[in-house]
């Protein structure tokens, strides 16, 4: 990551953290619907999209991020997420970057 970040890096950022936020969300449901699934392909994707695999990733995610920020699509609605995503840190022993 640069030393500087420009506004839009940053938002750039943010947006992928949302988009991997959503997908991680949507591991548990789509593993049980592939549950049943005899394709190799499907046995395969939910092999590696186990929940026990992407929860860690989306824990860390949620100690930074809001639960209830997602990525939309429209660019004010985005906009409006990305503003209010990141959690602020008020306790002093913060571990967040850019710590009060």
């Amino acid at each position: 990551m640069p030393a500087k970040q420009t506004i839009q890096e940053a938002e750039q950022a943010i947006n992928n953290v949302l988009l991997i936020k959503q997908f991680l969300e949507s591991v548990p449901p789509l593993s049980q619907v592939l549950a049943p699934a005899q394709s190799a392909l499907l046995r395969k994707v939910r092999e590696l999209c186990r929940p026990e695999v992407t929860r860690p990733p989306l824990q860390l995610i949620l100690d930074v991020i809001r639960p209830e920020a997602t990525y939309l699509k429209t660019a004010l609605d985005l906009r409006n997420q990305r503003t209010f995503a990141v959690q602020v840190c008020l306790v002093p022993t913060c571990a967040f970057p850019g710590q009060l």
